[in-house]
């Protein structure tokens, strides 16, 4: 892989001087180049984070969800919406909080992603799939929202967060109205 990254670099550094040369400025092979070259870092940068002990101890798990977690994150690339949507799976499946955030911490690159996120994000899908089997059970119910209120916290996995939350957290509640 890094031998992959130093070749794209001199490639994209010939192409560039071929350019130059020949009085053109194809900014287009520039671009596709430095695209590649992102791409294999990205990819590096995911590679490494595999023999983390976190994922690791999903991997060898004996549990078989546990197994496809591991799996999941591997062909991921930390790209911030299978990462999102793998750390939604783990919320709605009931994995422990820490378990989560561990998951968002060793993803790399910028995903700006929180336990607050993929906990707001994981009871929109829950209250969606409610909403669509209240409404195939009978479509004269209509659901009234209020609101889904998440503490923020200066650090997700600290000691208190559990209890924090579970004291704080005010879930989204739907009224049935007939």
């Amino acid at each position: 892989m890094k031998r992959g990254m130093k070749a794209l670099r001199q490639l994209r550094e010939k192409s560039k001087k071929r350019s130059v040369d020949d009085g053109e400025s194809d900014r287009s092979d520039t671009s596709s180049f430095d695209r590649a070259l992102s791409h294999l870092q990205q990819s590096l940068a995911h590679l490494d984070t595999l023999g983390h002990t976190f994922i690791l101890s999903l991997r060898d798990s004996n549990q078989e969800r546990l197994q496809s977690y591991s799996r999941t994150y591997d062909l991921s690339r930390s790209e911030r919406s299978k990462v999102q949507a793998l750390a939604v799976t783990m919320a709605t499946d009931g994995q422990p909080l820490e378990q989560i955030g561990e998951l968002l911490s060793i993803a790399v690159g910028n995903l700006d992603l929180s336990i607050k996120t993929v906990l707001q994000v994981a009871v929109e899908k829950v209250v969606s799939a409610l909403r669509y089997k209240l409404l195939l059970l009978s479509p004269s119910f209509s659901l009234s929202p209020l609101f889904l209120t998440l503490p923020s916290f200066s650090s997700p996995l600290s000691s208190s967060f559990s209890s924090h939350l579970s004291s704080s957290l005010s879930l989204v509640v739907y009224i049935v109205i007939v």
